[in-house]
């Protein structure tokens, strides 16, 4: 039954497309003028999903952002925490983007910005509750999603394939951190009930 709707809905907008587009084309013919040729569109509405995505990794570089009002004692403790890591191959590099931001590159003995950030968070002391951990996860969407679709009015289960799973997007790292996290699917649906080119996957 949504499906049905779902494609009454589109071939209505379909069916109006190919009128005005016919209309345009007569009005704009004239005498000796060259016949033109329609090419079949792929009948799609927008749509929209939301839930929660299953973070699968982390980047590899790090953002500290410190807002403390003795910046410059947290930003001296971070400083020298992370020259102690670069000696010992935990982090490859680290830059100072301005006396409160820093960028952090994981080494080979860290991998991931989530070991970076349980060290750090570990080490830090008291700067930990005004300085902000960020960086990238990798995400899978789940297996299917409740796609709604607002100029049809109705809503539709679709399966997500395997190859349009993953993404990734920004990540804050929080001292309760959840291993999944919410997102919102934007995406064409064709009359069939298929995702249609890619999706705009944001988190929420």
């Amino acid at each position: 039954m949504e499906k049905k709707k779902l494609a009454q809905a589109i071939g209505a907008i379909f069916v109006a497309l190919i009128f005005l587009s016919s209309y345009a084309t007569m009005g704009s013919k004239g005498d000796g003028s060259t016949p033109t040729t329609t090419v079949p569109q792929v009948q799609t509405v927008y749509a929209t999903a939301r839930g929660a995505a299953t973070v699968a990794s982390y980047g590899s570089v790090m953002e500290i952002n410190i807002s403390c009002a003795n910046v410059t004692a947290v930003f001296d403790k971070i400083n020298s925490i992370l020259s102690s890591m670069q000696s010992n191959g935990t982090i490859a590099n680290f830059y100072y983007q301005q006396a409160s931001q820093i960028l952090v590159q994981a080494g080979s003995a860290s991998n991931s910005s989530f070991t970076l950030y349980e060290q750090l968070a570990n080490a830090i002391g008291d700067g930990f509750v005004c300085t902000t951990f960020s960086s990238s996860a990798g995400i899978q969407l789940p297996n299917t999603m409740r796609f709604y679709a607002p100029i049809a009015k109705t809503d539709l289960l679709i399966n997500i394939p395997a190859d349009r799973k993953s993404y990734t997007v920004p990540f804050i790292f929080t001292s309760n951190l959840s291993k999944t996290i919410n997102v919102s699917v934007s995406a064409l649906i064709t009359v069939n009930g298929t995702l249609f080119g890619n999706m705009t996957v944001i988190k929420t």
